[in-house]
This record gives C-alpha cells, sequence and structure tokens, in this order.
C-alpha cells in the first residue's frame, strides 16, 4: 500500500467502525438530570430524579373552543373515549362522573370505601344522617338524567366510593356543565391527560399532542394545549426550525465566504471532511463510554466542535502547490492548540457532572480526530490541488506591524476592567432562575397558565414533606400534621375499622331511617354487607396497590426521603414550618453548584493549559497566549453583563467555546512569525469570519437560548481575534 493510499484507508476504516458503533449503541436520552450535580440532599434528589416523571409534569391541559357548549361537551366526551385507548396515555378525564370508572363491586376503591374515605363520623351512621342519604338515593333512582347503577346506590348510600374517586382526579376546582369541565365562561370545554412518557421527552409528547389535535379536529372544535409536555414539545419544533433554518443559512455563507477566499472548489469541499470526522467520531466515542448520550450534548458538542472547522482553514492558507509541506507547517502549532484544547475539556471531568463529561469525550474525541485528518488525509487527497493564494499587499504590511504599547496592553487593561465590573456586581452577574430563561414563549406560558386556572391545577412549587424512617411513620406524620393521605396509615385504617358499627347495630339504625321512605330496609342490605365486609379487611399497604389508579397516584407522593421515606404533596401558601420546601430555591441551588463545579474546572483547565504550553512551548508563550483568552473570556462577559444580560448556564458553556477559539487564534499568532505571519493572519481572519457567520446568524434566533450562544460566541470570535493579535506584536510607537 502507497504511503499516500494509507491514510485515506485508515480514515474510510475508522468511518466505517464509527457507523458500526452508532448503529449498535446508539441511544438519546432527555433526562435533565444528566446535567446537574449529584443531589446532596433529599430535597435535591426529589428534584433531580423526578426531574420529568412526576405526575404534574405528565400532565397535558386541553381546552376545546368554537362551538356551542353542548357541542363542546359531546366533543369533550369523544375526544375522552377515542384517547383512552393509545398506549401512550396513561388516563384521561373531563369531569364525566367519576362513579362510572369505580362502579364495579370488584374494585379497590369500592371494596375499600369505608377504610379509604375521610368523611365519616360517629354521626354518619345514625338513623337521621343515613335517612338524609337514602332520600337523596331516592332522588337519584328516579332521576330521568340519573348516573349511578342501582346496585352502587344500594351497596353504598353515602357515596363514598364517588368522593374518593373525585379525590383521585387530578384537578379540584374545574366548574361542571352538561357533565364535562368548562371554564368559568362555559366557552371552552376542559380536559387532562396523563402520557406514559416524561413530561421532558419532547418527542414522545409531541406525538401525543399531535394525537390530541387531530381528535379534536375530527370533532369540529379547537384544541389549546398546556403542561410541561406541551412546553417540551413546543421547544423542540421551534429549536429545530431555527436551528436547521439558521444553520443552512450559516453553512452557505461559510461556503460562499471560502469559496470566495481560496476559489478552489474542490479543495474547499474536501476541507469539510475534519468537521464531519470530528462529529463521527464524537458521537461514536460517547456511544462507546456511555450507555445514553443526551440531546443537550449533541446540540452543545456540535457546537463545539465548530474549532475542527479552523484546523482546514490554516492549512488551506498555507498550502501553496506542496500541501504536505504546508501540513507539516501549521502541525507544531495546530499539535499545540489541539493538546491544550484537549486539556481544557479534560478537566471538565472534575465537574462530577455526566451531561458535561459526555461534552469532553465528544470534544476530545472529535478535535483529535479532526486534527488527524487534516494533518495526513487531506494533503494526499489535494496532493497537487491545493489553491494558490495571493495575499492582498495590506495584509502582508499589518501582519508584521509593529504596534505600540498602549494598543500591546489592550488586553490587559480590558482583562483587569472586565475583571473588576464582574467583581463588583458579584452575584448579581449570574442567572439561577430557570424560568428567567425559559425558551417558552410567553404566548404559550399564558394559555398554560389560563388552562391551569380554570381547571384548578396548582403550579407545585411548594411542598410539604411528612417525613419518617418507613412508609406507614411517613402517613402517620402526615396524619398528625393534619395532611391527609390518599392511602390512610395501617393504623388510621385499623381504627375507622373499630368505628365501624356491627350488623345489628347499623341494621337497626337502617330499618329506623328508612320508615318514612318508599323504601325496605332489605334495599339496602348491600349497604350493611359492605360495611361488615370492611371491618373484617386487612388494612391497603402500598405494595398492595401497585399497578392501581390509587397506586400510582400515591406514587407520586410518597417517595424515599433520604434514609427513610416521605409524602410529599403540593403546599397552597408558604408557611414557616421546617416541612415544607420550596422547589424554585432547590433549583436555584442546584444551578449555583452546577456553576460551582464549572468554574472550578474552568480554573483547573487554565493551570493545565499553562503547564502544558510551558512545557512544549517556553515561559514566554504562556503569557502571550493566556493573556488574550483570559481577556476574551472575561472580556465577553463583561459585554453581557454592561449590556444588563445576566450570565447563564448557556453563557458559560459559550464561554468555553469563546476559550477555546481564542486559544487557536492566541497560539497561531505567537508561534507563526517572520515569513509565515501574512498567511497565519488570513488564515485566523478567515476562521474568525468562518465563525462569525455560524455564531452571528445563530444571534438572531427567535429562541432565547439560541440566541444567547450565538451573541457570546460572536462577541468573544472577535475579542479573541484581535487579543490574539496584539499580544503577538513586537513592540513599537504611535506615528507622529
Amino acid at each position: 500500500m502507497s504511503r499516500r493510499a494509507l491514510p485515506i484507508v485508515v480514515l474510510a476504516a475508522g468511518a466505517v467502525f464509527c457507523a458500526v458503533i452508532l448503529a449498535t449503541q446508539w441511544r438519546v436520552t432527555t433526562d435533565l438530570g444528566a446535567f446537574l450535580p449529584p443531589p446532596e440532599s433529599p430535597a435535591e434528589r426529589f428534584l433531580v430524579e423526578s426531574l420529568g416523571n412526576q405526575r404534574g409534569a405528565q400532565l397535558l391541559l386541553v381546552g376545546l373552543a368554537g362551538d356551542s357548549p353542548e357541542a363542546l361537551a359531546a366533543a369533550s366526551n369523544s375526544l375522552r373515549d377515542r384517547l383512552a385507548s393509545r398506549d401512550d396515555i396513561a388516563w384521561v378525564a373531563n369531569g364525566a362522573q367519576a362513579a362510572e370508572q369505580t362502579a364495579g363491586d370488584d374494585t379497590l376503591l369500592f371494596d375499600y370505601r369505608y377504610l379509604l374515605s375521610d368523611r365519616l363520623t360517629a354521626k354518619t351512621w345514625h338513623a337521621d344522617a343515613l335517612r338524609e342519604a337514602f332520600a337523596e338515593r331516592l332522588q337519584d333512582l328516579t332521576s330521568p338524567v340519573g348516573l349511578l347503577a342501582e346496585d352502587v346506590l344500594r351497596a353504598d348510600p353515602t357515596l363514598e366510593s364517588l368522593a374518593l374517586a373525585e379525590r383521585l382526579q387530578p384537578v379540584g376546582g374545574a366548574q361542571s356543565h352538561l357533565g364535562v369541565w368548562f371554564d368559568g365562561a362555559r366557552d371552552t370545554a376542559l380536559l387532562v391527560l396523563a402520557t406514559t412518557a416524561s413530561g421532558l421527552d419532547a418527542a414522545a409528547q409531541a406525538q401525543v399532542i399531535a394525537a390530541v389535535q387531530k381528535a379534536a379536529a375530527d370533532a369540529g372544535t379547537n384544541a389549546v394545549i398546556g403542561g410541561p409536555g406541551a412546553f417540551a414539545a413546543r421547544v423542540r419544533a421551534d429549536t429545530r426550525r431555527d436551528a436547521t433554518r439558521l444553520s443552512l443559512l450559516g453553512s452557505a455563507m461559510i461556503l460562499a465566504l471560502l469559496l470566495l477566499v481560496y476559489r478552489a472548489p474542490t479543495a474547499v469541499l474536501l476541507g469539510a471532511l475534519p468537521l464531519a470526522a470530528a462529529v463521527l467520531a464524537g458521537m461514536a466515542a460517547i456511544a462507546l463510554c456511555f450507555s445514553t448520550v443526551h440531546g443537550i450534548t449533541l446540540a452543545f458538542g456540535v457546537t463545539l466542535l465548530g474549532v475542527a472547522l479552523d484546523y482546514p482553514i490554516h492549512w488551506l492558507s498555507r498550502s501553496q502547490g506542496d500541501t504536505r509541506a504546508a501540513a507539516r507547517a501549521i502541525w507544531p502549532s495546530l499539535r499545540i492548540g489541539l493538546l491544550s484544547t484537549c486539556v481544557a475539556y479534560a478537566a471538565l471531568f472534575a465537574a462530577g457532572v455526566q451531561g458535561l463529561a459526555q461534552l469532553a469525550v465528544m470534544t476530545i474525541a472529535g478535535l483529535l480526530a479532526a486534527a488527524s485528518v487534516t494533518r495526513w488525509v487531506l494533503p494526499s487527497l489535494l496532493q497537487h490541488r491545493a489553491p494558490q493564494l495571493a495575499l492582498p499587499v495590506w495584509l502582508g504590511r499589518f501582519a508584521t506591524w509593529p504596534a505600540p504599547a498602549v494598543l500591546r496592553l489592550l488586553p490587559l487593561a480590558v482583562l483587569m476592567l472586565a475583571a473588576a465590573l464582574l467583581a463588583s456586581r458579584g452575584s448579581a452577574i449570574w442567572q439561577s432562575d430557570i424560568a428567567a430563561s425559559s425558551p417558552v414563549s410567553a404566548e404559550l406560558l399564558a394559555q398554560d397558565r389560563r388552562l391551569r386556572s380554570a381547571l384548578g391545577v396548582p403550579e407545585a412549587r411548594l411542598l410539604n414533606v411528612y417525613a419518617g424512617q418507613t412508609q406507614q411513620a411517613a402517613l402517620e406524620a402526615a396524619e398528625a400534621a393534619g395532611a391527609t393521605p390518599l392511602l390512610p396509615s395501617v393504623a388510621t385504617q385499623q381504627a375507622r375499622q373499630q368505628a365501624l358499627p356491627a350488623a345489628n347495630a347499623l341494621r337497626a339504625a337502617v330499618d329506623a331511617a328508612v320508615e318514612p321512605l318508599p323504601l325496605s330496609a332489605a334495599f339496602f342490605e348491600p349497604f350493611v354487607a359492605g360495611v361488615q365486609q370492611s371491618r373484617q379487611a386487612a388494612p391497603l399497604t402500598p405494595d398492595a396497590i401497585a399497578g392501581t389508579a390509587l397506586g400510582q397516584a400515591m406514587q407520586s407522593q410518597l417517595l424515599p426521603w433520604g434514609a427513610g421515606w416521605a409524602l410529599v404533596k403540593p403546599a397552597a401558601d408558604a408557611s414557616d414550618a421546617t416541612d415544607q420546601i420550596d422547589l424554585k430555591q432547590v433549583s436555584q441551588g442546584l444551578i449555583a453548584r452546577y456553576r460551582g463545579h464549572v468554574l472550578v474546572a474552568m480554573a483547573i483547565a487554565v493551570g493545565l493549559i499553562a503547564g502544558l504550553l510551558w512545557l512544549l512551548a517556553g515561559r514566554a508563550l504562556v503569557w502571550r497566549c493566556l493573556l488574550p483568552v483570559a481577556a476574551a473570556v472575561i472580556g465577553t462577559a463583561g459585554i453581557h453583563v454592561l449590556a444588563e444580560q445576566a450570565l447563564s448556564l448557556f453563557h458559560l458553556v459559550s464561554l468555553i467555546l469563546v476559550g477555546g477559539l481564542s486559544l487557536d487564534y492566541a497560539v497561531f499568532f505567537a508561534r507563526e512569525a517572520g515569513e509565515a505571519a501574512p498567511r497565519t493572519l488570513h488564515a485566523v481572519l478567515v476562521c474568525a469570519a468562518s465563525t462569525l457567520c455560524v455564531f452571528g446568524v445563530l444571534a438572531t434566533a427567535s429562541i432565547p437560548v439560541l440566541a444567547a450562544i450565538g451573541q457570546t460566541v460572536a462577541i468573544g470570535v472577535v475579542l479573541g481575534a484581535v487579543f490574539g493579535f496584539l499580544s503577538a506584536r513586537p513592540p513599537g510607537k504611535l506615528a507622529p
């Protein structure tokens, strides 16, 4: 095999290997817990482990409008029946009589109604109270619109099973009209459904939402949808639309720029090989090292790999017929920049966050692949087809321009001023409120609030926590504090059993109760039998109700908590109780610690890079390379703060990319002096321009997250290129 063909064969074999890995081991997840630090308290563990899988996060709120109340009620029932048969919907409710779902004698709620109900008192069994209940059931029996079966009325005249079913309903404040839920104006019928997928699984939520909208359209109504799943689906669609449109526009601009600069279509197209190799190798490395890859890792990872595009640009600018000589010439500087960048990303492992570790693996593997392709493959493919560049005269003069001291010290001055500004603002420079940086549109948030208000669905920010060493201890703690669990503790159930009347006493009360009514005592014999059955039944435990509707509801409330268990319920308002947690404060604490992990990792990276530069290029290069990088990163952060933009996690990750790009510029400026200086300046200008094409366009995105990334990198690239150039200038004087 020829020396020229070997790199090409190795590249092809590597591409096949990566493709096989991706085909067999690729699995994407959207669990946001992967991008959060390990929880340090039970409250943080609750937030991280249940993120997106809590009952409230899996709810979709639906409003049907555009027709008369009668038509909307019919459409609501039709929609409920149609959606209930789908495997990706756990349940759907529209306010129709809850007893329809619990009317069988074999259902759990019905069989255990007298142990689970919290409405029963000693007066419940008196003849006067029973007479009142019997009279109401008589009206139900004779009503032409009666919805309850006769056997239910005979066995449960106090309607304990119906009350229990209503407690299991996901909402409690909606108004009922024509048998279904409506808003106050009665122009919107309301439904609630729970998906089987996580509320953060945007793809699954989008499928359910599409099914809801189609069913509503078939029923002749318009559907408005809210809830976390609706947010996830909308953000996914908007992000994909913006990212696709802007990426295509940015890519077209880069292609036009490179063709304009190098005027060699073949060289430009093949120059994309390092970037393609970087993406493929980075994705395969994640698949090999982790069981799943996070979607955010892919989004940020591909963005960070934009550094790989700079490698072939340096090579193209340096190539003058002899492509191998050009690759050898840039390799020392490229290698230093490559190793420094890889060391920087390796420091992300110190953060102890899986998502950042994935980001590091993808970036390191991708950059190594891109550098290898640039060094060995491109010269073999374009041995005699390299562009012949004629640099403008001004570029050669500017590349060797001796800058006056006042300009050479500009990066240091900017670094000091920006650092002082950030220090003076303190913690105010950071954005710790997740809601403030939400990519969800104001329109969708307002729509969700209207649906929540109409349905009475709380936004569970405040939670009351009743903890104990065991599940029963947690239930008892809740009861002692006045809370009412859906599943009472065993002790409470046993106490209720003891309070149930014996058969003879209850029959006597029934006889007295029916005396003035056109009913016989025998009619309510199933009622007496049900009470006696409850007196002998074994109390229910969480394990006994697993898989039932009650069990699913309890699963979202009775949770592992530290070394024990806790009953967690939404709180109506804040209190001074020590058992209440504020999820907003918990999330802010998590974000602050996450930010601390990233900042520590960045500090470690700076130290490692300084040591590596010292070893590879000497002490002088450390100062000349790290100063412009630090000035670009800190200066970019300072510009955001001056513009009254608090720095979010997205800004931090973007600043890492700014540091990587600035380091590449600084290394080439510092090392490629003399005759190579004009072509180095040419390459860096093209690198910066191509990066601005992508991130300048991204800065115009309608989604705040994408816009923040684009703005940060666009500003940082300009500062990094300018400061890197100035730091490498020889001393000079201002012209008179």
